[in-house]
């Protein structure tokens, strides 16, 4: 930009840096020390597009002040033109990991999803294959600890079929749950066939009754997710519970969706 001011068959034409991504205020100081002479941010108001490169035009140069001020060496300009790359590439580094590290987790996903179809085939228990379901979940999630509970043949409690990670003692404690509400996240999530989030153990009234046994073996939220038949019959939930007090991710909450 600023060797093509430099040029006279250019001088008398207006730059202007329009962006969608260099957003930040050094982004727009570092443009107007190339040379350019206004700064737009995507999107704009197309009615106030014209009249700002007219004024340009016509020499109406609203930032020339803002111009002069930030005027600095050739050197120092190629220092933050350079800060400004490397920003961005480093932004895209981080923003590419994230997308490979999610389609890693997507691929693992879906390689437990055809297992167990092999070990339906097979004419496996359902516990061993519920097992395998939640192993491989927590394999992706090791922060998390996940069950699965079925509904029993009067359609009035929860039962525990398979907890691999969860404390012994507490897998016991919820072994058989009334299907009633506010009564923790899973027997509340199959009464209203509706995922229920439990951010926080310790003060969420969902858990009234159940948050001092949960909270002695160091469980602090728990999310739960109705598993409904084609009819919307409730026929259990699956769980996921953390150490920490938190709410589930965007990306999480389609996996759980996922897994469930």
């Amino acid at each position: 930009m600023r060797l093509a001011k430099k040029d006279k068959s250019f001088k008398q034409i207006p730059f202007i840096f329009y962006t969608s991504t260099h957003v930040e205020e050094s982004d727009k100081n570092v443009a107007y020390k190339l040379g350019a002479d206004y700064y737009l941010i995507n999107p704009i108001d197309a009615s106030k597009l014209l009249p700002i490169i007219n004024g340009l035009f016509k020499g109406n140069q609203l930032n020339s002040k803002l111009k002069k001020q930030n005027k600095q060496t050739g050197e120092e300009v190629l220092k933050l033109s350079n800060s400004l790359v490397d920003s961005d590439v480093e932004q895209k580094n981080i923003d590419l990991g994230n997308k490979l590290l999610e389609q890693e987790k997507s691929e693992k996903l879906l390689i437990s999803k055809n297992q167990i179809l092999d070990l339906l085939t097979e004419n496996t228990p359902l516990n061993k294959i519920f097992d395998h379901l939640l192993l491989n979940f927590e394999s992706i999630h090791p922060d998390y600890y996940s069950c699965i509970s079925l509904v029993d043949k009067d359609e009035s409690h929860l039962v525990l079929e398979s907890a691999p990670s969860l404390p012994k003692s507490y897998s016991l404690a919820i072994k058989s749950l009334p299907i009633i509400m506010n009564s923790g996240s899973c027997p509340t999530a199959a009464f209203i066939k509706r995922p229920v989030i439990v951010a926080d153990i310790s003060t969420d009234k969902l858990w009234d009754k159940h948050k001092d046994v949960a909270l002695q073996h160091g469980l602090k939220s728990c999310w739960s997710i109705p598993i409904l038949s084609k009819d919307k019959t409730v026929l259990g939930t699956f769980a996921i519970y953390s150490k920490s007090i938190k709410s589930p991710t965007i990306n999480e909450i389609r996996e759980i969706n996922f897994a469930a």
